[in-house]
């Protein structure tokens, strides 16, 4: 049985590997997916599935697997099948063998598909170290997650891990600056939600991260727990009305303008109003 090892933390040996050929009906999607970790209740297989086919990079990667015969990358699975990486790849597989059992794929041979060549740990692995291989491969790897997901796992890494920003940065391969930007704009989108529970849409972590690309925007929010709250209040009102999320990065050329504060806050007021008198 040939093996390798992966190196995760300087501290410890190697994390033994070998290659397994598991059947693909035996695969289980991670509900601990960072598609996932901002549903709180409880997703069943097929409902993790869904929510992976429903993304357009999905169906690219389905058709890029048909075309080559398989798949280009193993999946990292759990000595219990769990799908650690490659979560996307399975639910491709599964989609392929399904329309080839309903006859809309009528030319592709199944035994191709029905068995996936995985990476198996030879013993098990510790919570944070499946954590930190992730971010090595998704954060700051070949392999990224959007912005959005990058910035979650940070976040998990360090509320749920308890990591210091110092250790993710070391573990992750990430400047400071860019550990402290991931985590406190979903830090943000996390309490919007929580104050906003009719508008709880983690993709309103994209208004967060660009308040992080310019510094006037950030630190007034930073410096005043009531100016975090007025922004909230100004999102979930649809005051940013123009490109949405960039409209908040823009935002620093309202704000310390006198004028076109008056009108941006005023009932009727938006971004697009008040940009007219800056």
């Amino acid at each position: 049985m040939a093996t390798h090892c992966i190196f995760v933390k300087k501290d410890k040996n190697g994390i033994r590997m070998t290659i397994e050929k598991i059947p693909l009906h035996k695969l289980k999607l991670d509900p601990n997916n960072v598609r996932f970790r901002h549903i709180k209740e409880k997703l069943h297989d097929d409902e993790m599935e869904d929510l992976v086919w429903s993304e357009n990079d999905t169906k690219k990667l389905y058709q890029s697997i048909l075309a080559s015969g398989g798949l280009s990358e193993k999946p990292f699975v759990s000595l219990k099948n769990v799908v650690y990486e490659g979560n996307r790849r399975v639910v491709c597989l599964r989609k392929i063998i399904k329309n080839i059992k309903e006859g809309e794929l009528k030319d592709v041979n199944s035994s191709r598909f029905n068995t996936v060549e995985c990476e198996m740990p030879i013993d098990d692995i510790a919570p944070l170290e499946i954590d930190i291989l992730k971010a090595r491969w998704h954060v700051s790897g070949k392999k990224e997650w959007s912005a959005l997901n990058r910035a979650g796992h940070v976040y998990d890494l360090y509320h749920n891990r308890g990591l210091s920003y110092e250790e993710i940065q070391a573990y992750v391969q990430m400047n400071k600056n860019q550990v402290f930007v991931h985590h406190r704009a979903y830090q943000l989108t996390v309490e919007y939600m929580e104050a906003y529970p009719d508008d709880a849409d983690i993709k309103r972590f994209s208004y967060f991260a660009e308040v992080y690309c310019h510094r006037t925007v950030k630190n007034w929010i930073e410096e005043d727990e009531r100016n975090k709250e007025l922004f909230f209040e100004w999102i979930h009102d649809k005051k940013f009305d123009d490109l949405g999320s960039s409209d908040t990065r823009n935002f620093r050329f309202i704000l310390p303008n006198k004028l076109a504060m008056k009108e941006f806050t005023s009932k009727t007021g938006t971004y697009t109003s008040a940009m007219k008198i800056v």
